[in-house]
């Protein structure tokens, strides 16, 4: 038997190598599922700022204007929402669709007409705006709020 023992064998070679696969894999997979998670925390964000701004535009023009119509090319899952007031805003995102319901005097939710025109010094309008991601549906967010004004 040859009693110099400076290199390898192939066992503890088999031994590395394999210890060091599994290290590396979970390593991957743990940077994997962060970058996922992260990708799904920004897209969430995305959707809350929209709604957000919307919803500040909807005030301000609620609470400025005698009347004010809200334009759909379908609802549910529009394309934009167009606002004609004082001013017009379209609000349009190619990575979202738009859903806005309003709630009827038995306070039961029902979508918005493709078009609808509301009088602000008559009644307060109670919405709520959904926002969906297109890529991934089941990723949405939904805000719901009063608009209203001295009568």
């Amino acid at each position: 038997m040859i009693q110099n023992s400076k290199g390898l064998t192939l066992i503890e070679l088999l031994a590395a190598v394999s210890l060091s696969a599994i290290i590396l894999l979970l390593a991957y997979q743990f940077l994997f599922q962060g970058f996922q998670f992260s990708k799904t925390v920004t897209d969430k964000t995305l959707l809350q700022q929209e709604a957000n701004y919307i919803m500040v535009n909807l005030t301000k023009i609620h609470q400025s204007s005698d009347s004010y119509t809200i334009a759909f090319d379908q609802n549910p899952n529009a394309n934009y929402i167009k606002v004609e007031g004082k001013k017009t805003i379209t609000f349009k995102n190619d990575h979202f669709f738009y859903e806005l319901k309003t709630s009827t005097s038995n306070n039961s939710k029902i979508y918005t007409k493709n078009k609808e025109t509301f009088y602000p010094k008559l009644t307060d309008v109670s919405i709520e705006l959904t926002i969906y991601n297109k890529k991934n549906p089941k990723l949405s967010y939904s805000s719901k709020t009063i608009l209203s004004r001295i009568k």
